[in-house]
């Protein structure tokens, strides 16, 4: 559900005013979202973010983007309408709290707060140096527990073929990238096709 509220939203780039993320819970992926959330608002707004644990630190920060568990709801003052949710599940809502416009992505896992992240920079919206969140008030857990892309069985050979999709030549940078774009899609795992074709690909069956 998106809340047409244009008084209510989160505007990250205003003029001495840093972007502002309260990491509530602290695990490997966690510091991978922060890390990816900081380099974009950073590289849109031209600001460096501001990453706090102790909520007291952004008391006077217009703005925050809070990530974190349910059980955070008390600090954060917002009321979640459940009390658990699926691994990557997670529930995201723009509010507003003693003067400071909050962005709350909260979830049971670190996987949901990942997930929440990703769906907080499909909504921003950028306008020459600012980013603006809109209203949003939303729950999110995928019905489908497993959520697999397909490895193609083939690479292109023809001259005529576009090389840059052929994923079986890409080095190991190239595709933790692509992987990582996928992940960003919803996607958590990849299916192989056993053909001839995959025989050919990657040189036999071994």
């Amino acid at each position: 559900m998106r809340c047409n509220d244009e008084k209510l939203s989160l505007v990250l780039g205003w003029i001495g005013s840093p972007p502002v993320i309260f990491q509530q819970l602290k695990t490997d992926l966690t510091d991978v979202v922060v890390e990816r959330l900081s380099n974009y608002i950073e590289r849109r707004c031209k600001k460096q973010v501001k990453v706090v644990r102790d909520l007291t630190e952004a008391s006077s920060a217009p703005g925050i983007i809070a990530l974190g568990k349910l059980d955070a709801c008390e600090t954060l003052g917002v009321s979640p309408p459940v009390e658990s949710l699926a691994a990557d599940g997670y529930y995201l809502k723009v509010y507003r709290r003693k003067g400071q416009t909050i962005a709350a992505v909260l979830a049971s896992r670190d996987k949901g707060i990942k997930q929440g992240a990703y769906h907080l920079l499909r909504a921003f919206n950028l306008k020459g140096e600012t980013l603006k969140l809109p209203a949003l008030d939303t729950i999110q857990e995928p019905w489908v527990p497993q959520r697999e892309w397909t490895l193609v069985c083939w690479r292109p050979f023809f001259n005529f073929t576009d090389k840059r999709v052929d994923v079986y030549s890409y080095d190991d940078e190239r595709l933790r990238t692509y992987v990582d774009m996928l992940d960003t899609f919803g996607f958590n795992g990849v299916q192989l096709l056993e053909t001839c074709y995959s025989y050919d690909a990657v040189g036999g069956v071994k």
